[in-house]
């Protein structure tokens, strides 16, 4: 479907209907008629690809075929040749649909008229998993039972959140999909460290700082092209999978990578190659720039502005007006982002605290503009992301502000200076030193003192040398030979460093051994918590609610969802959403309705030759439900 209407768009002039045009037919004379249609097609399609290789040069005409090959592996930027090399391609796999493949169901989503009975079967039907994966049936009650067979019942997913195309998705599959872009993410965190190191030793820390910031806005968009390998079978779990990515890239990138390009003894100072320089770059990029950039939505008003007034039919220019589309875990990374950032440095200075909330500040209102009068509506996940965030990403970026600082008052001035092992005997002599710098200053002092000191360099053993030593108290960084704390540093890196010891090991015994735990016990019982208050309200008293109708949400493809079920006997309201320029009916809603996509299946399919999910509404009267709130036994 899609494709035709993006054939189309490359045939404006052609006089084939995207409606009712078909590679295949019911009887043999059809058969040929399509035939016919078919060849007439390819060759208007190869004529118009020979007219666009000779065009002349163009900006948009270069701007194409430059991003064509990045577009090509993800079915985007395709020539018309190309389209209908795939329209073949789909035509083959449909017909392969049609007549040779049964289909077993994955999944049933029931809904309940009250939260109360959903509870109650969810309650009643929790098992553990050896007992659904081996059919254990002895520690199930027989009423429990389907012909004999363990259910394995949960709480789905929000209507929309759930991905119908992918809802037969392995876990396997999942996880080695994500693997392989979690690796090429890793390989973006690297790519990006070296361009910011390049950048900082050839410019200036506020230049860095931009870089940063425009890195952590490219990057994330590369990483959700990524994300069109992985399948998930709800978009909650897409949402995590694609914020432990961004957030491992803007971390790094952003706050750990700083670090270590940095030299040990330029931690402290306002050198453009210093670490606070660099950090007040970023955190004042994030502030201005970030927000000002986000609410200029320049590929908005592109689209609205020049593409809209340029469109050919009027769906082509609804989509212009979409909105620019956006991720609730790319907004979490970029807020996780600065908090990880300001306690990460705040023990070098507690204003980068002060900067952080500003930037958080600024980042709300830019997004809740932009979330009013910018961004499409996303799928309603739910709770979990926010759960998963404050339970996961934010708790640890405290417990890595702590731990950074304890090491950072333990290494404490970081100059690489130690107390000598001998002594000075002192002659008040004058001695000239230089203090070199932008303008070398000669200098004359008269030593006083006796006591000696040594200046180590980064080579060999050295005192103050970054190694890994845990926990961060002096016992483990000082040596009779090498010792550079005073007394009051000493007491208080002994207390931070066994604070942010007890710190990480509570963090990790919480947070991961009680998940640990949960999932263990889960493989002998079922889990379900009950969350919140029965609001005692029934699901048909609920205006605007959703219901699982299946539908493919196919980003901007097309103005509106594809059904892909039956609803004559639905309740439209369940559906979420209507064409404003049809009737609101089911005659309204069969131009998006696959079922009756006449060009892919000649007809409407018959239950035995199904290849669609099917949907059953029971009104209330039926089920005994007359009066509001009552339940059935």
């Amino acid at each position: 479907r899609l494709l035709l209407k993006e054939l189309q768009k490359w045939l404006p002039q052609s006089k084939f209907d995207p409606e009712n045009f078909s590679f295949e037919a019911d009887n043999e004379s059809k058969q040929n008629e399509a035939e016919e249609a078919k060849e007439s097609l390819k060759k208007e399609c190869e004529k118009r690809e020979e007219e666009l290789n000779a065009e002349p040069f163009s900006i948009p005409r270069l701007i194409w075929r430059t991003a064509r090959p990045f577009a090509k592996p993800f079915k985007r930027l395709l020539s018309p040749v190309e389209v209908f090399e795939k329209l073949e391609e789909f035509s083959d796999i449909i017909r392969d649909m049609k007549h040779n493949k049964e289909y077993e169901v994955t999944d049933v989503i029931v809904t309940f008229h009250t939260e109360k009975g959903q509870r109650n079967a969810l309650n009643c039907l929790k098992k553990g998993w050896f007992d659904i994966k081996f059919n254990r049936t002895s520690n199930s009650a027989k009423e429990d039972l389907f012909n004999g067979k363990v259910l394995q019942v949960e709480e789905p997913a929000e209507p929309s959140a759930v991905r119908y195309l992918e809802v037969d998705t392995t876990p396997l599959q999942t996880a080695i999909r994500s693997s392989i872009t979690l690796a090429i993410t890793i390989g973006l965190v690297a790519l990006s460290a070296l361009i910011v190191n390049i950048t900082r030793k050839g410019s200036s820390s506020f230049v860095a700082g931009l870089v940063t910031s425009l890195l952590n806005m490219l990057i994330p968009i590369i990483i959700k092209l990524l994300m069109l390998i992985e399948k998930h079978q709800s978009e909650d779990a897409r949402q995590k999978s694609l914020y432990l990515k961004v957030t491992v890239f803007r971390w790094v990138n952003t706050a750990i990578t700083v670090k270590f390009v940095t030299p040990f003894t330029n931690t402290l100072g306002d050198a453009k190659e210093a670490i606070i320089p660099a950090i007040s770059g970023i955190l004042l990029s994030e502030i201005v720039f970030v927000p000002f950039i986000g609410m200029l939505d320049i590929l908005g008003n592109i689209s609205k502005h020049w593409f809209a007034p340029r469109a050919k039919t009027l769906e082509q220019m609804l989509l212009c007006f979409k909105g620019t589309l956006y991720h609730i875990a790319d907004r979490y990374t970029d807020v996780t982002k600065v908090v990880f950032l300001s306690y990460y440095y705040c023990s070098l200075n507690p204003n980068f605290l002060l900067m952080g909330a500003i930037a958080l500040f600024a980042r709300y209102y830019a997004d809740r503009y932009c979330l009013l009068r910018v961004w499409y509506a996303a799928p309603n996940v739910g709770g979990s992301i926010a759960k998963f965030s404050r339970q996961y990403y934010f708790s640890f970026a405290i417990v890595a502000g702590i731990s950074v600082s304890a090491y950072d008052w333990a290494l404490f001035n970081f100059d690489r200076v130690c107390e000598g092992q001998g002594s000075f005997d002192a002659t008040n002599e004058s001695i000239q030193v230089t203090a070199y710098g932008p303008t070398p200053d000669p200098t004359s002092i008269i030593v006083t003192s006796t006591e000696t000191h040594r200046v180590c360099t980064s080579e060999g053993s050295c005192c103050q040398k970054v190694d890994f030593k845990w926990p961060p108290v002096p016992s483990l960084f000082q040596s009779e030979e090498f010792s550079w704390m005073s007394n009051d540093q000493e007491t208080l890196s002994h207390i931070y460093g066994w604070t942010s010891c007890g710190v990480v090991v509570i963090f990790f015994f919480v947070i991961f051994g009680i998940t640990a735990i949960r999932w263990f016990l889960s493989l002998f019982v079922g889990r379900y918590e009950e969350e919140g208050k029965d609001q005692e309200v029934d699901f048909a008293s609920v205006r605007g609610i959703d219901g699982y109708i299946p539908q493919i949400f196919v980003g901007f493809g097309n103005v509106y969802p594809i059904i892909c079920t039956d609803v004559t006997n639905v309740d439209l309201d369940l559906i979420g959403w209507n064409d404003t320029f049809t009737e609101y009916s089911v005659e309204g809603y069969k131009k998006h309705n696959l079922i009756y996509d006449e060009p892919m299946f000649g007809m409407r399919p018959t239950p035995k030759g199904r290849v669609f999910d099917s949907m059953k509404c029971w009104p209330l009267e039926i089920v005994g439900l007359d009066k509001p709130g009552e339940v059935i036994s």
